[in-house]
Parts: C-alpha cells; structure tokens; sequence
C-alpha cells in the first residue's frame, strides 16, 4: 500500500521528458499513447477534470500551515471518492482535487492499471506566464488564470469560449481590474511541475477522524499554553509599569512626564494582550465535531476568515437542515447562522455564519474564572 503523503517529485516523471507522449485522462474518456511513443507509467490528467481552491492560512503559525492545509484537505471533498495535491506558498494554501473513482474506472476501460499510474495534473505542466489575466489553450476546454508575484492565484475552467459575461464574472470573482476577453494562448510543456506538490493517499486508515480529533486536542492544549505563558509576561511587564509609576510618585522628581509615559507603555502592553489571542482554526474544527459528529453530519468544506466561517456541510439521511442551523446555534459560540445557495453545490448544504468571541463560552468562562497567579 502506497504511503498517505508522497513528494511528487519520487514519482518516475523522468520516463517522457514530453507531456504530448503521455496518455491522456480526457474527461470522459483516456486517450492512448502516440503511436511509437514508449509506454509510460504517467498520465496526463486534464484540467477539465480537476477542482482548484485556495485557503487563507495568514492566522495560523507559519510552522503549523501544512499541517492546517492537510486537514482541510481532509475535510474538502468536493466528490464523493476524492485525490488531493496540495502545498503551502507563503500565507496561502491551495489544493488540487480529482474524482479518483471516475478515474480508476476510465482508466480500468482503457487496461490501465490505476494502483500503477501516476496522474500528473495539466496546469502544473504548463509553463508559467507572467502576472496578470491569461486564457490558455486545454487539452479540453479552455482555462481563466491570474498569476500573482509568480504565483498562480485563481482558476477557472470552461468547456467552450467563455462568454463576455462569465469571463467579467471571473475577473470579479478574482479582484482584477476589467479586462476584454483574450484569444486563448497555448503554453508549451514543462519537463517536471513548476510547484511542489504533496499528495493526500485515498485511504484512509479506520478511526481517522479520532486522530485527527486527538490532534486537535493536544495542538489546543499546547496553544492555550502558549496563550497564557504570554498573558503571564504580559501582566508581568504591566507589574513592572505600575511599580515604576509608585516609585516615581514617592521620589516627586519628574512626576507628570514618566507617570504618563508609564501609562502609555502600560496601555500598549493591555493592547498587545488583546490582540495576542485569536480563534484557532484547529479549535473550530473541534467545536463543529462535538457539535455535529453525533449526527452523521460530515464537514465537505471549510473556510475560516477571522471571525467568519463557511462550510460544505454533507446530511445524513434523517438530518433536516433546521435541526443543523439550531445545533450550531445551540453552543452560543456560532451566531448569524445563515443557509447559502450555491451552484454547483455538489448535494451540500452551505451555511455562512459569525464566531462570538475568541473560545467557545464554556471554555472561555473556564479561563476567565482561573486565578490569575495560577501555575501554568
């Protein structure tokens, strides 16, 4: 059995320096090897075949980001049997998800073993263009690009020519200026990817979601530690302050100046406190957990924006949908529970909603009644 996470580049690439030599996962169909092209144990999986999305990963820790990205690559599972590629550039994540049973089974049709061909997605073997709005030329269909700081930021694909409408939508959609729609450039190939890629393995072993759990828990427990050694500094250096305000007050020399610039250190102190603590993203997924896990409903997508949230929620087949906005409105730390109306919604239910505070209320009621000299 293949390892969960294997780096792309041990996959044997180097057989067909040339993508055009490869056979072809089209998307309803696999296009054979050339003929007089040697066999290979790569495949060229089209873009019409492929999901790409993006994650804002700027408020979780820079050490701790693929491992953020790994659990959302968990819970995104925009089809029902999904293959992930994902990888962390900078304070954002993006992973690139396939139907891996659609394509096992076309590539069962064409007597291509699956367990033995390695997919190699289309966009990540086409050279990079500069910044800006590009049209490219697919295999299949045509792909929308937007490449930023020579990094590709946004993608869409379409069967056909897009419209002058969808292709002002995706301009939008992408926060760029509006631009006419280009002819469409074809790009030449590349002999490996231009991104480092980590694959999430299809199986998963039993008792996954326990782990993951388990996980949460104890990144949650180191965090809380590292939150309250950096309150205890915090109230150690507003200590400080205040006592050089009392010294400063019996010596009656220069009273008025150090006393306000004491205060206004103090005061910066309280603030950085203030901000120092926000709601972890590995926190929130706990919560939805103990909140839904009893009801058969499985958490598709995630999206976590600092006091915002969506989710691609999947029902069981008791579950209605107004039982789920109650649950998660039950606990007090999710409000503005709201239902979205999606296309391509994939049979989920989307749900748009607010977080009221930094910590659940029972957990944040916890800390606020500790005491303050306590042992950490």
């Amino acid at each position: 059995m293949n390892p969960m996470l294997r780096r792309l580049s041990r996959f044997p690439w180097s057989q067909a320096s040339n993508p055009d030599a490869w056979a072809q996962l089209l998307h309803e169909s696999v296009q054979a090897v050339p003929a007089g092209q040697p066999a290979s144990h790569s495949v060229l999986l089209a873009r019409s075949r492929c999901r790409l999305k993006w994650f804002r990963l700027a408020s979780v820790p820079a050490g701790e980001r693929m491992a953020a990205l790994q659990m959302q690559a968990q819970s995104w599972q925009p089809f029902d049997e999904s293959s992930c590629l994902y990888s962390v550039v900078g304070d954002e994540g993006v992973i690139l998800a396939w139907d891996a049973a659609a394509a096992s089974a076309l590539l069962r049709r064409a007597e291509l073993d699956p367990e033995r061909t390695q997919l190699i997605p289309e966009t990540l073997l086409r050279k990079p263009d500069e910044d800006g709005v590009h049209l490219i030329a697919c295999i299949e269909g045509v792909e929308g690009q937007v490449w930023r700081e020579g990094l590709l930021r946004s993608s869409r694909w379409w069967p056909s020519m897009p419209s002058a409408e969808e292709w002002a939508l995706f301009l939008h959609a992408s926060a760029c200026a509006a631009a006419p729609l280009p002819e469409p450039a074809r790009l030449p190939w590349l002999g490996k990817p231009w991104l480092a890629m980590q694959r999430l393995g299809e199986a998963q072993a039993a008792g996954a979601e326990a782990r993951i759990v388990a996980i949460g828990a104890l990144s949650l427990a180191l965090c809380a530690g590292f939150v309250g050694r950096q309150a205890f500094d915090v109230w150690q250096q507003v200590n400080e302050r205040e006592q050089a305000i009392a010294q400063l007050r019996e010596s009656g020399a220069g009273l008025a100046d150090a006393r306000d610039m004491a205060l206004a250190k103090a005061t910066q102190a309280q603030q950085w406190l203030h901000l120092l603590s926000e709601a972890q993203p590995i926190e929130v997924i706990v919560e939805l957990h103990q909140t839904l896990g009893k009801t058969g409903v499985q958490i598709k997508e995630f999206e976590l924006a600092g006091g915002k949230m969506k989710l691609g929620l999947q029902l069981g087949l008791q579950t209605q949908r107004a039982d789920v906005v109650r649950m998660l409105q039950s606990g007090g730390w999710f409000v503005g529970v709201a239902e979205t109306r999606t296309e391509n919604a994939q049979g989920l239910m989307h749900v748009e909603l607010s977080l009221d505070g930094l910590r659940p209320p029972a957990k944040a009621q916890q800390a606020a009644s500790a005491p303050e000299g306590g042992s950490i």
